[in-house]
């Protein structure tokens, strides 16, 4: 009974992973998934005529979110590693006064080195996202997307 459990929880959280990816990648990849679409009826203004359709998905959404998530996770790792430091350091300073008739070595351990290394990417992570939410550090804009292709409009140039 113990292995079929497994599996099915196995088989939900695989089908939910997908389904997520799917999802979150919607409007920049796979343009048939969309979350909203709002499309104008019966339209008489010209202003509204020039847009008949709208779909969102949830790229700019989950941008947001996740710059949002990045930025927590940076700071709290950055106190995470300068509580490492502070530690690092106290017991430095203070292992002689402690253990007086020995002598000692303080030194980093691996976990304070993973701890820099894990909050020096995820301030990268930080800039990455803020570029492509923001459009700096050579991020441009997406271009719009036009009805002709490139050859037409060399064609009609042309003529």
């Amino acid at each position: 009974m113990n292995i079929i459990i497994r599996l099915v929880s196995f088989a939900l959280l695989l089908t939910v992973f997908l389904l997520f990816l799917l999802v979150g990648l919607s409007l920049t990849i796979i343009k048939s998934i969309i979350i909203i679409e709002v499309s104008a009826v019966n339209s008489v203004d010209p202003v509204s005529n020039a847009v008949t359709k709208l779909q969102f998905g949830v790229w700019g959404v989950s941008t947001i979110i996740a710059l949002v998530v990045a930025v927590i996770t940076a700071v709290l790792s950055t106190v995470v590693f300068a509580v490492d430091v502070a530690l690092v350091v106290a017991v430095k300073n203070n292992i002689h006064s402690l253990f007086s008739g020995g002598d000692f070595v303080v030194s980093f351990g691996n976990g304070a080195w993973m701890s820099l290394v894990a909050m020096i990417l995820t301030w990268l992570l930080v800039i990455m996202l803020s570029a492509q939410r923001y459009y700096f550090c050579g991020v441009r804009r997406p271009k719009p997307e036009s009805n002709t292709s490139e050859e037409d409009s060399i064609e009609k140039v042309t003529i």
